[in-house]
């Protein structure tokens, strides 16, 4: 259920929610919302600190992540390599909006030295995100691919930063 580096659920425990996503967000009448995060020029930082202290990188980002989603009906999940997810359930645009504006700051501010960065001298993130409506059946195939392609938005423009699907916000 964990994965074994950051102590974060795995991408099997992930599939497993995911998929239930659409279903207990309907049960239940909840907006639901489905987050994408990788960091920012990744290969770039392993390169230039080593794999250790990439792990590392990894391990503090996660820290940071569950920390912040720590309540009920969140789920934090590292997806692989350098990609983490996150699924809130009942959470509304403006809270979502608030909380990737804070996931932002809270992983800069963890102050790990990135030199090679094209954008920060210090690690940065960017995300990518979609608000599942209740009934509105839309597949998790689909939503992934929302959220996806809010992630790469957010690459796009410039980097640490969130996009919401269908919005671009700096």
């Amino acid at each position: 259920m964990t994965d074994g580096m950051t102590k974060l659920y795995n991408r099997k425990y992930f599939d497993k929610i995911f998929d239930n996503m659409p279903f207990i967000s309907n049960a239940n009448n909840w907006e639901s919302a489905f987050v994408i995060l990788d960091i920012d020029f990744f290969k770039q930082y392993n390169d230039t600190y080593g794999h250790d202290m990439g792990d590392i990188t990894l391990k503090s980002v996660a820290n940071s992540l569950q920390s912040y989603f720590n309540r009920e009906y969140e789920y934090v999940f590292r997806l692989g390599g350098e990609e983490f997810g996150v699924i809130l359930f009942d959470i509304d645009e403006e809270i979502l909006k608030q909380c990737l504006a804070d996931v932002n700051k809270n992983i800069e501010s963890l102050n790990i030295e990135h030199k090679n960065s094209k954008i920060s001298n210090v690690v940065t993130i960017s995300i990518g995100a979609v608000i599942y409506e209740a009934n509105t059946y839309i597949s998790c195939n689909r939503l992934y691919k929302m959220a996806d392609e809010s992630l790469y938005r957010s690459k796009e423009n410039g980097r640490n930063q969130y996009t919401i699907y269908n919005e671009e916000v700096k």
